[in-house]
This record gives structure tokens, C-alpha cells and sequence, in this order.
């Protein structure tokens, strides 16, 4: 049996929920729109407006009940008028767009006509995906299919298309190849804050209703993560990604990864596209307990180096060399040279995990950092 149009994965979700809301208004009807917030649950909205839970998931594509995300919106339509707006999401919605035969989706028999050798694969892509059914192997492993490299969720479709590629799948990845050297595996032993792999607090993905435990692996929960806190920190400061040079996007949202957010200084450096300036505005050291460190400088250095990259007059930096004392350290990002490229004095002592051999705050310190 065949079918004359074939979805894409996945079907667009904003898509969905703008034609049920055109309906709506086209009907002069009260329908509202609700912003989900951390500790909800569908089961509870959907008690609350008066309507079917799956009815409810149905209009906002929503795949799993049990699982919904802070930050994303939901279309509410009326009781009264919650059967129709299901017949909208059927007629805009890819994954009930399989016809010829006219029998409801749910009760037809999908059996592929072409053996596994016979389908051609997408071409090679970044994110990995599983593809069942494909004849002779019952699951293969592939990579993502060609597509626009914009993510859907939560912003609208015209805000992402306008993002100059932050939150694509090919920007994410970059990112989180990025984070596997600047931040590591093993959480952050250096801070009270209980962190997984990648620095990823767990605050964070509490507050995102994001639990590695729910995936069948580390990488998959922080792809999710990843979409979610590139939009929410793309959205904080929006006029600054679109005023800086797209090569340096990556290296922006590293740094936002780390600190959450930009200083004063910073900002205006960014807001004039003045790159350099905004490097010798990152050469703090300060983590979040109030410390100076030496690999927080180390990873700053990193950062650096790759907004570097896009610098005319610029020269690498190869090491971070620590002196001073333990009570007030200095942190000097030299080249191969030997030159310095930007050095920072603090009154922060440095952090008790480091330079554990020199513990007193008098102690004058000699240590290097190859990168």
C-alpha cells in the first residue's frame, strides 16, 4: 500500500498550534494561551480549562503526557469547540497528512515495499536518530535528516529564522564539542553547587523539567538542555548575537554556559562589536564561591582563543602562568612567545583546590597551565 505524501520526522509545532489559533480568533472565540511553568503538569491544566488531557496534547503536538516544559506555550480552545480545533490540527499537522485510502491513520498498516538496501539513507548530519522498520535490519542507526538546522521549540518559527543560526543543530553541537573540553566531565568539584557532566547544573534542568535519568543516554539529555538554554540566553540578549559577528556566536554562548551572563563592561564592548576589548573584559578569574581559579582563567584563555580565531592582529595563547601570592594571584595569558596577551590581578584568594602544596596565604605561587 502506498501513501502520496510522506511526512517529515517531525511535524512542526508551531505550525499546529498558529492554525488552531487563527481558527480561534477567526471565531471570535475566547480560547487563551498559557505559559507552562516549573511544577505543572498537563493532567492539572487540563482539569483546570475543562478539557480531555489527550485532547489537550493533541492541539499542542505534545507527545508525551507525563513529560511538558517550563517556558513553552499552550493553546487552550474552548470545551465547546475542542473537536474542531482537532480536525485543524489533522488538516495542517505532516504526521495526518498520509492519504489516498481515507482510513484514519491509527488503523492503517505501514509495511515498507523496499528492502534495506533498496531505501537511500540521508545524507551525513550531526544528530543521531533511530529509524525502525527499514526492511532488512530492524534498527538502524542514522544520522538526522536533511532539513532546515532550526530547532522549532519555544521560540515562534520567525524568530528562529531570524537567529543567524544560534540553536541549530549544527551550532548546538559545536557548542557542546566546545563544553566537553571547557567544562568537562565528572561535575564541578570545584563549587558547592551540585553539577553534572558539562557544568550542567542540576537547578537548571530541574528548572527546565530535564532529568538525565530519563534518557537512555547523558548525550541525548544534554542535547535537550542545550536547545533550551541556547534560546533562553539567545532571547536574554538577542541584540547582542545580532550585533556581533555570527564566528563568534559559539564562543558567546560558552561564556553565557559559564556566567550566565554579561557585565556592564562587557556589554558595551559587545553592543560595539569590539571583540578585543570584550576579551580583555573575560580575563576574570572569580568563580562562584568567591575564589580566584587557575582553571577557570585556563578555560577564559580557551574562550579567548576562539574569538581569537576571528582577529586580525591576534595571537594564540598557550599557557596560563600563576605567581603572586595565594592571597592576591596573578593570572597571565602568555603566547608561544612568551608575551603577554592579558594578565589580571585579583584580591581573591586563590581556590583551596588549587596549588594545594602552597596553602598559606603568603605563599608565592609559580604554576603553569599548558592549553
Amino acid at each position: 500500500m502506498r501513501y502520496d505524501v510522506v511526512p517529515p520526522v517531525t511535524a512542526n509545532k508551531d505550525r499546529v498550534k498558529n492554525a488552531v489559533n487563527a481558527f480561534l480568533k477567526q471565531r471570535g472565540i475566547g480560547g487563551k494561551e498559557y505559559t507552562i511553568k516549573r511544577g505543572d503538569t498537563l493532567s492539572e491544566i487540563a482539569q483546570r480549562e475543562g478539557v480531555a488531557i489527550d485532547d489537550l496534547a493533541k492541539v499542542n503536538k505534545i507527545e508525551n503526557i507525563n513529560r511538558i516544559l517550563a517556558g513553552e506555550t499552550l493553546i487552550i480552545p474552548p470545551p465547546q469547540e475542542m473537536e474542531r480545533a482537532k480536525d485543524i490540527v489533522d488538516s495542517v499537522d505532516p504526521d495526518a497528512q498520509f492519504y489516498q485510502s481515507g482510513v484514519p491513520l491509527d488503523q492503517r498498516t505501514f509495511e515498507p515495499e523496499l528492502g534495506y538496501d533498496e531505501i537511500p539513507l540521508p545524507s551525513e548530519a550531526t544528530v543521531d536518530k533511530k529509524i525502525r522498520g527499514l526492511g532488512a535490519r530492524p534498527e538502524v542507526t542514522v544520522t538526522e535528516l536533511d532539513a532546515p538546522l532550526i530547532d522549532t521549540s519555544p521560540r515562534t518559527q520567525r524568530e528562529l529564522l531570524d537567529t543567524e543560526g544560534v540553536n541549530s543543530i549544527d551550532f548546538n553541537d559545536e557548542l557542546l564539542d566546545e563544553l566537553v573540553d571547557l567544562e568537562g566531565r565528572g561535575g564541578d568539584f570545584l563549587s558547592s553547587t551540585p553539577t553534572y557532566d558539562l557544568g550542567i547544573t542540576e537547578s537548571k534542568a530541574d528548572e527546565y523539567n530535564l532529568d538525565p535519568d530519563d534518557y537512555t543516554t547523558f548525550g541525548d539529555f544534554a542535547k535537550d538542555f542545550t536547545k533550551q538554554y541556547v534560546d533562553e540566553k539567545y532571547l536574554e540578549n538577542k541584540d547582542i548575537f545580532k550585533t556581533v559577528d555570527k564566528e563568534n556566536h559559539t564562543a558567546l554562548m560558552s561564556y553565557l554556559w559559564n556566567v550566565g551572563s554579561f557585565g556592564t563592561n562587557q556589554k558595551t564592548a559587545l553592543e560595539d562589536n569590539d571583540m578585543r576589548e570584550f576579551v580583555s573584559e573575560m580575563k576574570d578569574a572569580i568563580g562562584s564561591e568567591g575564589f580566584s581559579s587557575s582553571g577557570l582563567s585556563a578555560r577564559r584563555a580557551k574562550e579567548a582563543n576562539m574569538i581569537g580565531e576571528n582577529l586580525d592582529d591576534w595571537n594564540p595563547i598557550v599557557k596560563v602562568v600563576i605567581t603572586g601570592t595565594r592571597a592576591n594571584p596573578t593570572f597571565t595569558w602568555e603566547d608561544a612567545d612568551g608575551n603577554t596577551v592579558e594578565e589580571y590581578t585579583t584580591t581573591r584568594s586563590l581556590h583551596p583546590e588549587n596549588v594545594k602544596d602552597k596553602p598559606n596565604a603568603n605563599d608565592v605561587l609559580n604554576e603553569e597551565i599548558n592549553l
